[in-house]
């Protein structure tokens, strides 16, 4: 069995260039629109993807099945499984099934390149994007370090530039979202200590987590241990109790874990986190999660006016595609970074090439052969 991806502005017109390679025989697996920060890159604005039994079909045999996922799964139910899980399970087929056609497709360090991105958790569609441009601009005796600059520099060019708001100043309110144990409280106290010795700028800390037992006490705790003031928010919006407590100072919000399943809660709190009136959500996601949660995680939270990324964690791995595909597909600069295991150990101004330079660094290793 083929299978691949065509990419082209209208669904049409992907479907006829599908038809032009596969042949009549061709079935569509899935249709997608592109995101519009990745549409240059991938070349299209809906990419198709379409399987066929046996190379060499011949065209116009028969006429495309197509069976678009998207539309035709998004309010349907099988059983008691919901639409979106049957999606996700077929998008996790597709990916087995592509990936060793794809390796196979790429000659000598193209291949390598490849497998490089994948092993770093760089989605498939993104590394193959790269690795064509790539063959289409470089000889087929390049070397893997020429390779890999080009390829972190097409990376780097999509990555969304930091915005000149890094600096936290007094009346701005920040909340901070993410799954559980995704590291918010220990990246809160991180932030505050920063502010409080660093930038000499006052703090107070709230929460509206009261799901977690210890979350109160753990609250008082930092503020205790870095003399900030803290307050507990009620579980109804206080507007004027926001405003009193940010008049002159930078306040930051934990919240609860919000996970992908927890519909529910999630739209509790766009109400909630619209009610604070923040000038910054931060979504703040473990380094080493894997780059399809993560995306399914953000697609929950598309209506909590996240602002900007953070990532904890980063001394534990070094997969950082996640991280890297993050920001490109939300279009959402990545501003903060939870670097070790000791209090000081955040980075306020994340360095990109720094992160997209490790997931080439490693090379080529057996796991790739």
């Amino acid at each position: 069995m083929i299978v691949k991806s065509f990419a082209a502005d209208t669904v049409a017109g992907a479907l006829k260039l599908a038809r032009k390679e596969l042949g009549g025989e061709a079935v569509i697996l899935k249709t997608r629109r592109v995101e519009p920060a990745q549409q240059n890159l991938i070349g299209g604005k809906v990419e198709v993807t379409a399987c066929v039994a046996r190379p060499g079909a011949e065209a116009a045999v028969a006429p495309v099945v197509q069976y678009d996922i998207e539309s035709g799964l998004q309010a349907a139910r099988f059983g008691n499984i919901p639409a979106g899980e049957i999606a996700r399970k077929l998008d996790f087929l597709l990916d087995v099934l592509q990936t060793p056609v794809r390796r196979e497709k790429y000659p000598d360090n193209f291949g390598n390149l490849f497998a490089v991105m994948l092993q770093a958790d760089i989605p498939e569609v993104l590394a193959r994007v790269i690795t064509d441009r790539l063959s289409e601009r470089m000889g087929a005796g390049a070397e893997y370090e020429d390779l890999s600059v080009a390829a972190a520099n097409l990376l780097l060019e999509q990555i969304p530039r930091k915005k000149s708001k890094s600096i936290l100043g007094a009346g701005q309110r920040v909340v901070l979202i993410g799954p559980s144990g995704a590291g918010k409280s220990s990246l809160m106290g991180r932030l505050a200590a920063n502010l409080v010795c660093r930038q000499k700028t006052a703090v107070t800390l709230s929460s509206l987590d009261q799901v977690k037992i210890t979350a109160v006490d753990e609250l008082h705790t930092y503020a205790e241990a870095l003399d900030v003031k803290c307050f507990d928010m009620p579980r109804e919006i206080n507007r004027e109790l926001v405003q009193r407590e940010s008049k002159d100072r930078v306040v930051i919000i934990d919240t609860p874990g919000l996970n992908t399943r927890d519909s529910e809660t999630i739209t509790l709190f766009e109400e909630k986190i619209r009610r604070l009136n923040a000038d910054r959500v931060v979504a703040v996601f473990p380094a080493w999660f894997r780059s399809s949660d993560l995306r399914d995680l953000l697609h929950a939270y598309r209506n909590l006016g996240v602002t900007e990324l953070a990532f904890t964690m980063m001394d534990q791995t070094h997969r950082l595609g996640a991280v890297v595909a993050a920001a490109i597909h939300t279009g959402l600069p990545i501003t903060m970074l939870g670097t070790g295991r000791k209090a000081d150990h955040i980075d306020l101004d994340p360095d990109y090439p720094s992160i997209v330079a490790t997931i080439f660094a490693r090379g080529v290793t057996n796991d790739h052969e």
